[in-house]
């Protein structure tokens, strides 16, 4: 099976490369390849783990998205890409391209503290999401553990507070809620006003919040901090640190496993790869990844590979938008929504909250105009 563009992921990037692909040059053959049969709705993670939504709600199927866009799915693993050549390996099966996309995101860096690896579970990985679901069902006494770590903790906060707001109206008091936040990593994003403010909010649910120090190490049955603390955990999930993608390339990447690109998202090191979405090596410093980034870099490598066949010039990525907003947050503590700005809290009410639900009204409007689960999101305290 050959393909002449071939789109390596099905999250937030791969669908919008895959449907740009096809909206601008009909006439190429697209295959979007991905390892489950639909696209999932991350930021909607926090509302499963506690049951709040069933896990259909977070799915886009993309079976029919290819039907309806003219693109072809193929649900499997790459193996291997072989850039030189243009062939990737599909569960080993041979594809050849023209060009190819990778925008296969970056899962968790299970090595990103010592003993992680071996005992803490990582629920922004879907398996890990699951294993964590699991335990935490049958957790009646003890305490889980979230720990932040590295350039994404908002999903872990937001994990955290959803628990702790619904543990405590199910008045689950043997079971309880612990949020660690390694280094300096939540003051930095959140600056010391909204960081209390954050902190106030997950205390009244009865969750343990630990700040200002760092994670020596994870045990089996806890875990140990920079200043000498040991405190026990039942169970231990980390969140934040990232790697690249787990595509195997010769020479592409850099030593995290990401993929170095020039102003055009084309690879620095071979003109026919582009990338779009976590995949990118972090160019612009303090700006974080996150899906609509992911979902712009998307729709310029897709123009870019169109213009790159037909010979064309290429255009440039225009990053400014997100220079200008690499301070602004907007988690989703527990059902109040706090919008950040370089450290200040601009908001915490009503507004806030329709800013965060109108980010999730616009995924699924993208490419199910008429779905309304966004309006199931679940309501403030």
């Amino acid at each position: 099976m050959d393909t002449d563009v071939l789109v390596v992921g099905g999250g937030a990037a791969g669908l919008a490369a895959a449907t740009a692909l096809r909206a601008h040059a009909p006439h190429l053959g697209v295959t979007l390849v991905n390892p489950t049969p639909y696209n999932v709705y991350r930021p909607w993670l926090q509302y499963v783990l506690p049951h709040l939504l069933p896990p259909d709600d977070l799915r886009i199927p993309l079976a029919p998205m290819a039907e309806q866009h003219g693109f072809v799915f193929r649900q499997a693993e790459v193996d291997t890409l072989d850039a030189g050549a243009a062939v990737a390996l599909l569960d080993g099966e041979p594809i050849r391209y023209r060009r190819v996309i990778i925008a296969a995101g970056a899962p968790t860096d299970h090595a990103a503290l010592p003993g992680a690896a071996r005992h803490a579970v990582f629920p922004c990985d879907l398996p890990g999401f699951t294993e964590l679901q699991q335990r935490l069902d049958t957790l009646d006494s003890g305490v889980a553990t979230i720990v932040l770590t590295g350039e994404r903790i908002s999903p872990g906060l937001e994990d955290a507070a959803w628990l702790a707001r619904t543990r405590s109206m199910l008045a689950r008091p043997g079971a309880r809620i612990r949020l660690v936040a390694d280094g300096s990593c939540f003051g930095d994003q959140f600056g010391s006003g909204p960081a209390r403010r954050i902190r106030q909010r997950l205390e009244a649910w009865g969750a343990e919040v630990v700040l200002g120090t760092s994670v020596a190490s994870i045990q089996p049955d806890g875990l140990t901090l920079a200043d000498g603390r040991t405190l026990p955990s039942a169970v231990t999930a980390v969140v934040g640190a990232l790697r690249g993608p787990d595509v195997k390339t010769s020479g592409l990447t850099d030593e995290r496993g990401f993929f170095p690109v020039d102003a055009y998202l084309r690879s620095a090191y071979e003109p026919t790869v582009f990338v779009a979405g976590d995949a990118v090596a972090q160019a612009v410093p303090g700006v974080r990844k996150n899906w609509q980034l992911a979902v712009r870099q998307a729709i310029t490598a897709a123009g870019n590979v169109v213009r790159s066949l037909a010979g064309d010039k290429l255009s440039t990525f225009d990053d400014a938008r997100d220079r200008r907003l690499a301070g602004f947050s907007l988690p989703d503590v527990g059902g109040k929504a706090y919008l950040v700005w370089n450290g200040r809290l601009i908001s915490s009410g009503r507004a806030a909250r329709r800013i965060r639900i109108g980010f999730d009204r616009k995924h699924f409007a993208a490419y199910l105009p008429e779905d309304a689960r966004w309006k199931r999101v679940p309501a403030g305290p």
